[in-house]
């Protein structure tokens, strides 16, 4: 009998995996921002939020930027829901990886191309911009 409790737990540690993985999948899959390789923090997967975050870009000088998210309220067959909420903001810096913003301002070189995006807890993922500094 132990043995196949040991074996349940295995099968639904896996199957719950795969529902996370499917679910978030459908909801915002990262293949759409073209950002491969980052991770989404979704833990309202039965959100009606359907609408994707938005980040600002502030160049908080010639070599410093910050990343503000906002998650506005969604829309679904016509009943608007509450505002959702940001789970998580990435950069990329001039052409470089994706990095988890760090909240803070962040320190790059002038002229160089700032690409980011957010996440939110629903899995919407926002499409990929870009600035300058």
């Amino acid at each position: 009998m132990k043995g196949n409790l040991k074996s349940w737990v295995f099968v639904f540690a896996i199957a719950s995996v795969i529902v996370l993985a499917a679910a978030c999948g459908s909801k915002g899959d990262t293949g759409a921002t073209g950002a491969t390789g980052v991770a989404g923090n979704c833990p309202d997967l039965g959100s009606a939020d359907v609408s994707p975050p938005t980040t600002a870009f502030t160049a908080a000088s010639a070599t410093t930027f910050t990343l503000a998210c906002t998650d506005p309220a969604g829309n679904i067959s016509g009943a608007t829901t509450p505002a959702g909420t940001c789970g998580n903001t990435y950069y990329s810096d001039n052409g470089g990886t994706w990095t988890l913003y760090p909240g803070s301002a962040v320190t790059s070189t002038a002229g160089h191309t700032i690409k980011y995006f957010s996440i939110d807890t629903a899995c919407n993922y926002e499409t990929v911009k870009t600035s300058t500094l």
